[in-house]
């Protein structure tokens, strides 16, 4: 009934809304990005033990510590600052069972998130459990 040059026509149209509709979705995609989460852990260990080391490890890697305060939702917070200029904050959230959630957060001196660099004092908090 279309005939040859019908079918083709059908072909490229199907073929353009198709496109259209992939380019369309990466635009919102695009639009609907999230960032990844600053770097996170649930250990095993008590606020007061992921405290101590969260203070070793800022000596470790030369932060100096700028504020270590008790929140009133039962959180702890310790601020500090690199040799470089790096802001780094620690957040220390109790969990059931004796666990202890460890979220780092660091911006480079340029008010960039650096989660390079969160990672790295994740790390060595974490390294502390074990020594």
């Amino acid at each position: 009934m279309f005939g040859l040059r019908g079918m083709a026509g059908a072909v490229i149209v199907a073929a353009a809304v198709s496109v259209g509709g992939c380019a369309s979705g990466g635009a919102a995609g695009a639009v609907s990005y999230v960032a990844p989460a600053p770097p996170e852990n649930t250990i095993s260990g008590k606020l007061q033990q992921a405290e101590s080391w969260t203070l070793s490890a800022f000596r470790d890697l030369g932060i100096s510590v700028k504020e270590n305060e008790m929140k009133d939702n039962g959180k702890r917070e310790i601020e500090g600052e690199a040799s470089n200029g790096d802001h780094v904050k620690v957040t220390l959230q109790p969990q059931a069972n004796g666990k202890t959630m460890i979220l780092v957060m660091s911006t480079n001196n340029s008010t960039q998130d650096d989660k390079a660099y969160s990672r790295k004092v994740l790390e060595r908090i974490l390294s502390k459990k074990y020594n």
